[in-house]
């Protein structure tokens, strides 16, 4: 790689960092990376906007379940070959796509997320008093509905 190339490299990776921050530091829930100069996006920040990070979290969370979903479905229609994906990454469970006008889709992704999630083995089981503790101190007041384990922290 030319000098100059790694120097764009640093810039972009400089003005992501700092994108990031300033989101983090507004609350944002969304990353404007536009009009960031596509060769200066450092590599590790590109291959997250690639299916490429599945196999991170494989490696990190292999039992995780995945659910994908497609945006802008109201303009593009996703071309992601799920049943070879799946072969690949057997813990993706399904493809959803969502009209971000309309939302439509939002629903199903919806439904499968519940489902997801109350088919966790930890779902409904009590919570040791330290992580309520947490949680409360977080949410910045008493939770309800939260179990406590008896003798455990």
């Amino acid at each position: 790689m030319s000098g100059a190339d790694q120097n764009g490299k640093r810039r972009g990776l400089a003005e992501a960092e700092r994108r990031i921050e300033a989101a983090r530091a507004t609350g944002a829930k969304e990353l404007d990376l536009s009009r960031l100069e596509l060769a200066a996006i450092p590599d590790w920040l590109a291959a997250l906007t690639k299916l490429e990070y599945l196999g991170l979290i494989q490696a990190l969370a292999r039992d995780s379940p995945v659910l994908l979903v497609a945006t802008w479905a109201d303009r593009i229609q996703p071309n992601i070959p799920l049943a070879e994906l799946k072969e690949k990454c057997p813990h993706v469970v399904d493809l959803y796509a969502v009209d971000h006008e309309s939302g439509n889709g939002v629903e199903g992704v919806r439904g499968a997320l519940q489902r997801m999630g109350a088919a966790l083995d930890h779902v409904g089981q009590p919570r040791p008093a330290s992580w309520v503790k947490v949680t409360e101190a977080r949410l910045g007041g008493p939770v309800t509905g939260l179990a406590v384990a008896e003798g455990k922290p």
